[in-house]
């Protein structure tokens, strides 16, 4: 390794490290979210593959961040990423695309796959974004893993021990070969004349369509929080994921789509994950697609009161939350509760397919101001397929109906908190139902967030988030676009750019094309030569 940079702006001095060693290895593996230390630490999913990689005797991993524009070196040892034999990134949210090339250009690393060299390392990414639409990333990414990550990575590991002496291409060309993984360079779209994708070219024999990888049985894979620190959004908290999939399969969401089957940690599994995380703290947080469909959720949070432990969660179903586990919530120091409840219009529930009764919701929400939850926070969504002005009426009038029943429960608290109602932008994402949908136009949904603001904006005791349309528009390019899209990024990082400006150098028919129609046309969609 090169001489050590000096680490900015991350505080890790009272970091506990559940599973890392400095250690002579044969392989090292530089992984990274990008973004900041603050928030990458609240990720769970790349700190399983930290775990499952330094359980190795041959390979060290050490960790990287976007903290500064500046500097980018690794938190164990400061060492550049330029020279690890792996450098890899976890994918779950296309915004921060344009982050993975800054760390790129920050490491000096050659952005594009094609100019890097024998010596360099080998760039790999994982996650949601990955295994739905790489094609983005296509030009700066080696290597994908799509679907589950905790396997196969251990397999690429294998190949490139025994290989490692190779040339580069023979060294891609091998872990191509590898069930799961997607190495683009040896698969060139070749466009028709309306610009959709007539078909992939595919070099040498590698598969003609990549299946994604599934973990069949959680409970043999690492399931918690690899590092534990204060510096995060949880505070020292343990996360311990319990289940994958939902059967509930709402046709918006690519996460039930692309993490079939369900499947689920054992209960004694995750007592004993639990049983192991008290040692460093008492703060659990429950992560899973679906938590309140766990099976026997009351029966392992009775076990988490028991042992005197602090439980949180993220969003809930509203339906599936139990008395047991609101009051564990409350108990545990959570504040707010949240639920993603998409529309209230009825016939945009049978569409989407995720129906919720309105007096559920105001059950639940009793139920947490009783136990000392003293915010509710709802996630809708707007631009949803066959939507109209009626539709959106239906969500303020609920809202406000909700806003009036929460102050009058929270009077007799004492203690009045607040709704936050956020409203995101619907984008028609891969593997879904609605993968051939458009995604609505901008001047309708500008129409649709001024009104709605308008008849909100100033009612006590709520709090409206609108999702920029700006970043809608970016993500809907990202989550739907080809390869070609990728230009924007290196457009913004070469020229020091943000994404507002460079999307900019991209004219509205090839925004519109891809966010609106490269579902219309005579060819096939980026992402149909993955079977995810």
């Amino acid at each position: 390794m090169s001489k050590k940079i000096p680490l900015t702006n991350i505080n890790t001095k009272d970091e506990i490290n559940l599973c890392f060693a400095n250690k002579s290895a044969d392989v090292s593996f530089a992984i990274g979210f990008p973004e900041s230390y603050y928030i990458g630490m609240s990720n769970l999913g790349w700190q399983v593959i930290y775990a499952i990689l330094n359980a190795r005797k041959d390979v060290i991993c050490e960790r990287f961040f976007l903290n500064d524009n500046s500097k980018i070196c690794t938190v164990e040892n400061r060492n550049s990423l330029k020279d690890f034999d792996f450098v890899g990134f976890s994918l779950s949210f296309e915004l921060n695309y344009i982050n993975v090339l800054k760390i790129l250009k920050l490491a000096k690393i050659p952005l594009l796959s094609n100019e890097r060299k024998y010596n360099d390392p080998i760039i790999i990414a994982g996650g949601v974004c990955a295994s739905y639409n790489p094609e983005p990333l296509a030009n700066f990414i080696d290597v994908f893993v799509i679907g589950d990550s905790e396997e196969v990575i251990s397999e690429i590991i294998d190949k490139y021990k025994k290989i490692k002496a190779d040339s580069r291409d023979k060294i891609l060309l091998e872990l191509a070969n590898i069930p799961g993984v997607y190495v683009p360079k040896f698969y060139t779209p070749i466009y028709n004349s309306d610009n959709t994708i007539k078909k992939f070219e595919i070099e040498h024999n590698v598969p003609k369509t990549i299946k994604r990888r599934i973990v069949q049985n959680l409970d043999i894979c690492p399931g918690m929080s690899a590092i534990l620190t204060p510096n995060t959004e949880f505070g020292k908290m343990l996360l311990v994921e319990i289940n994958r999939g939902c059967s509930r399969m709402c046709k918006f969401c690519v996460t039930s789509f692309i993490q079939t089957p369900v499947r689920r940690r054992s209960l004694a599994c995750v007592m004993d994950i639990i049983e192991k995380g008290l040692k460093w703290t008492n703060k659990i947080g429950l992560v899973g697609t679906s938590i309140t469909d766990y099976p026997e959720i009351d029966e392992l949070v009775t076990f988490i009161i028991k042992k005197n432990a602090y439980l949180s969660t993220s969003s809930l179903r509203a339906e599936g939350a139990s008395d047991i586990l609101i009051e564990a919530l409350g108990k545990g120091g959570q504040k707010t509760f949240t639920i993603a409840v998409e529309t209230m219009s009825e016939k945009l529930q049978k569409i989407i397919k995720k129906e919720i009764k309105e007096e559920t919701i105001y059950s639940v929400v009793s139920k947490a101001i009783k136990n000392d939850i003293i915010n509710i926070k709802l996630y809708f969504m707007i631009g949803l397929p066959e939507e109209n002005m009626q539709d959106i009426d239906i969500n303020i009038r609920f809202i406000k109906r909700l806003v009036k029943y929460f102050i009058e429960t929270s009077v007799s608290t004492g203690r009045i908190g607040k709704i936050i109602a956020g409203f995101s932008v619907f984008i028609p994402k891969p593997f879904t139902p609605f993968e051939s949908e458009q995604m609505e136009n901008i001047k309708n949904l500008k129409q649709k967030m001024q009104y709605l603001k308008g008849e909100v904006t100033g009612i006590p005791n709520l709090e409206l988030r609108c999702e920029s349309l700006h970043n809608a528009v970016l993500q809907g390019v990202f989550s739907r676009g080809d390869r070609r899209v990728g230009g924007i990024l290196d457009y913004a990082v070469n020229s020091g750019v943000d994404l507002k400006t460079s999307l900019k150098n991209l004219t509205k028919s090839d925004i519109d094309f891809h966010i609106y129609g490269n579902s219309k046309g005579s060819g096939i969609l980026p992402w149909k030569h993955l079977n995810s």
